[in-house]
């Protein structure tokens, strides 16, 4: 799993990944800190899947949502979305919306002025 991370923060140039904070991630998140090549981001979701994906239903309804139209994934995670929450799979149903949650936060930025 923690190869996957790595190889995918990689390919997609990312210096930040968003990882579900639970006791089984803890050790995961703790690597990737001391390793510095990533900067994971521990999500602590909040509620049930299902109440964390309606609050974000009016994002995604407004159009705010934008996917690529060629991801080799795409059709995977339209069939679990459009099925959620009576498909077989949620996670990345659940990554979206804890996405959603985690990008609308309002986050402090440093502007740094050098003379």
């Amino acid at each position: 799993f923690r190869r996957r991370i790595v190889a995918h923060a990689k390919i997609y140039s990312t210096k930040a990944v968003l990882i579900e904070d639970a006791s089984s991630r803890a050790p995961l998140i703790q690597d990737l800190r001391r390793e510095g090549r990533i900067r994971p981001i521990a999500i602590r979701p909040d509620g049930e899947k299902i109440v964390r994906l309606e609050a974000q239903s009016a994002v995604i309804e407004a159009g705010h949502v934008l996917l690529p139209s060629l991801a080799p994934w795409l059709d995977d995670f339209l069939l679990e979305v459009l099925a959620f929450p009576h498909g077989r799979f949620d996670d990345q149903v659940d990554s979206l919306s804890q996405f959603l949650a985690w990008a609308a936060k309002p986050r402090t930025r440093f502007h740094i002025a050098v003379f």
